[in-house]
């Protein structure tokens, strides 16, 4: 009986994955659309299904998490208490594709 749910878990993920996927190309052609929410939505549908992709992200994401957010940007500064509770939510929300 769980093997069952597993398949098909890990087959409906795969098909959201794909859609999710779909939106995000689309969005090279439809401007409307917020692509990039759709392809890391994809990605975390395909880390859940697949431990392969869920080490890549994994470590992308711990090599990368504060590369993304510059101190200094044209005089403006982030403080570092908002970039450690934007990596908490982050990471929170990473945790629910887990």
């Amino acid at each position: 009986m769980q093997n069952t749910l597993d398949t098909a878990k890990k087959i409906v993920l795969g098909l959201f994955g794909i859609g999710f996927l779909l939106l995000g190309l689309l969005s090279v052609v439809v401007p409307v659309l917020p692509g990039f929410v759709f392809l890391i939505i994809a990605a975390a549908c395909f880390a859940s299904i697949s431990e392969r992709a869920r080490l890549v992200l994994r470590s992308w994401y711990y090599q990368h998490r504060l590369k993304h957010i510059p101190n200094d940007t044209h005089g403006l500064s982030i403080a570092e208490k908002a970039k450690l509770k934007f990596l908490q939510l982050s990471a929170e929300v990473l945790r629910w594709f887990k």
